[in-house]
């Protein structure tokens, strides 16, 4: 991952990554608070623990000193000072909430029909990554897919996700920001493995999807075609009929991710 100064870490990460300022700075204030996503490892190029982002490391003395959250994909609201700076390889932060883990998941699956709805199944409320009320676009880190799953549950109710892929689906074309990309697509489906009792509500879960199978595959197909990058559309089912019939949520920017084809498996990027 190359290393870049503060300054350009938080110009990349509003750029790219829209990550959300959630207060408004004025002149001379150097907080700020950010909301980031990563993997807990250690980082080669600094050689120390950290959280390892799509804009680089960040130094979270709370966060990578608790071996409860190593090698754990997390999402946390962090604190910036640009006064308590002292590398331009890594960016030191404050924890401002428990953090937020992503439950790894490898159930990767080949749609060889077309899809049929199981009797267990269940529609999916939102895909999303959450930031203070907005949403961010979706996250590939480590040719994981971050996927923050919004569902109508009652009390106790237990689901289980899975990813989809078809081979016969066909390659399309997505416009973002005035680029070109082709696009490829995965389903995510939701199943209830355990009955809930009592009040309905809204219930969340997230979830790491390792799909470097499908990315590895997909990334040497757009290199061959001299591709510098691809996106992946991701649609989940949002609404199931009595008959068994269902429908698609309409696709939305943040539903896509953009996959690097330069990058090796551990840094895919958005």
């Amino acid at each position: 991952m190359k290393m870049k100064s503060f300054k350009n870490y938080l110009l990349l990460g509003i750029a790219t990554l829209s990550l959300l300022m959630t207060s408004c700075l004025g002149d001379g204030n150097t907080k700020q608070q950010l909301v980031v996503y990563g993997y807990v490892d250690f980082d080669m190029d600094i050689m120390q623990t950290a959280l390892r982002t799509e804009v680089g490391p960040f130094n979270i003395p709370q966060l990578v000193s608790n071996n409860d959250y190593l090698k754990q994909y997390v999402g946390a609201m962090v604190e910036v000072n640009q006064n308590q700076q002292t590398s331009n390889k890594y960016v030191n932060a404050t924890l401002l909430n428990t953090p937020q883990v992503f439950t790894s998941n490898s159930d990767v699956y080949n749609h060889v029909d077309d899809i049929v709805i199981e009797p267990n199944e269940k529609p999916i409320e939102e895909i999303a990554i959450p930031s203070n009320g907005s949403y961010l676009p979706l996250l590939v880190i480590n040719d994981n897919l971050l996927l923050a799953t919004s569902h109508k549950d009652s009390t106790d109710q237990r689901n289980n996700l899975k990813i989809y892929f078809s081979n016969k689906d066909q390659v399309t074309t997505t416009n973002i920001n005035g680029q070109d990309y082709n696009c490829y697509t995965l389903y995510v489906r939701s199943f209830q493995t355990t009955p809930g009792n009592g009040v309905v509500k809204n219930a969340y879960k997230y979830t790491a999807f390792d799909i470097s199978s499908f990315v590895s595959e997909k990334r040497l197909v757009e290199k061959q075609k001299s591709k510098a990058a691809f996106v992946i559309l991701v649609k989940y089912i949002s609404k199931i009929n009595s008959d068994g019939t269902f429908e698609y949520a309409t696709p939305a920017d943040y539903h896509k991710v953009i996959v690097d084809t330069r990058l090796e498996s551990s840094d895919s990027t958005n």
